[in-house]
């Protein structure tokens, strides 16, 4: 309500400084917004007002019609119904479920909350009790052994609803990767003729391959390992080490594909080796021997081979 009186107040001073009038215009134009919201007095309001002049009933005055709107906010906000025969028949469906089930083919509605309250809280064997209830008589052997089946049915369906998940609810279809995909009659035509590729694997070969002169100076290049300029990772990248000589030689003949993915895409690998190298300190002072950092060896025989040991020990008799 203030908010709206301020909001005429606020339209009442940008109109007056629009038309250029003085304060006492302005003073008059606001004592008379209290008669215009609360008493519907339009009398006292100047010209600015369209019903300027005018006067309307109570009930027709902005403040009532507010409190209406504030009222009617409330039963929304509160759920509630003027029909009282509606809202009584909605407190009978919510506690005994009197509009959920129709169990019964007759059409009074005190039949059909009667039979829907025996079954909400009797379940399947409330047959049994309406059928002793009528008659005076236990039930019939065959129908209570219906009666006793659905019940059980229904009790193992709601506990399988509570325990299944949202992934179990939607079928998943099955991924089988096997290897005909890519090797046999299924496989890709090769990009690359037989004979270059010999020759393209020939050549990256004699790539990998250094003179001794060239080894020692790699070496001594790639002495700093993973603090260097990347000299290190560049040698070590195109050649075989430790870290996967034995995934290498323990490998399928056939299905070789995931290894060589693994091998060219796969990032750096890190073993607990090189972890524990990096990390070592030089013992140097509580021992004799001569502690020396070392870089990449690469095979002088088989240059796609290569080793990267962290450091070398020197025994004092010089071996």
């Amino acid at each position: 309500m203030i908010k709206k009186l301020g909001g005429y107040a606020r339209a009442t001073i940008i109109r007056i400084s629009q038309e250029g009038k003085g304060t006492e215009e302005l003073i008059e134009a606001l004592n008379a917004i209290p008669h215009h919201f609360f008493s519907g007095d339009f009398t006292k309001c100047p010209g600015l007002c369209k019903d300027s002049g005018s006067k309307v009933p109570l009930t027709d005055c902005p403040s009532m019609i507010f409190l209406c709107h504030f009222l009617q906010a409330l039963e929304i906000i509160g759920n509630n119904t003027s029909n009282l025969a509606e809202y009584f028949m909605s407190i009978v469906a919510k506690l005994i479920g009197g509009k959920q089930f129709l169990v019964t083919q007759n059409g009074r509605y005190n039949a059909r909350v009667a039979a829907s309250g025996v079954k909400y809280s009797k379940g399947e064997l409330g047959k049994l009790h309406i059928f002793k209830k009528i008659t005076g008589r236990i039930p019939p052997r065959e129908m209570a052994k219906l009666s006793m089946r659905k019940s059980r049915l229904r009790a193992l369906k709601k506990r399988a609803r509570k325990s299944m998940t949202c992934r179990n609810e939607i079928p998943q279809q099955k991924k089988v990767n096997g290897p005909d995909g890519k090797y046999g009659p299924n496989a890709a035509t090769p990009v690359l003729a037989a004979v270059n590729s010999e020759i393209m694997k020939s050549v990256f070969l004699q790539r990998l391959e250094f003179s001794t002169e060239q080894i020692q100076e790699i070496e001594a290049a790639t002495r700093l390992q993973g603090e260097d300029d990347g000299s290190w990772s560049a040698v070590r990248r195109d050649r075989i080490t430790a870290s996967w000589a034995g995934t290498i030689a323990k490998r399928r003949t056939k299905t070789v594909t995931p290894l060589v993915q693994k091998l060219l895409y796969a990032p750096p690998k890190v073993t607990k080796a090189m972890i524990y190298g990096l990390a070592a300190k030089k013992f140097e002072e509580s021992t004799r021997f001569k502690v020396e950092r070392c870089g990449f060896f690469v095979h002088h025989e088989h240059g796609f081979i290569g080793a990267s040991p962290d450091y070398l020990v020197i025994m004092p008799c010089g071996k």
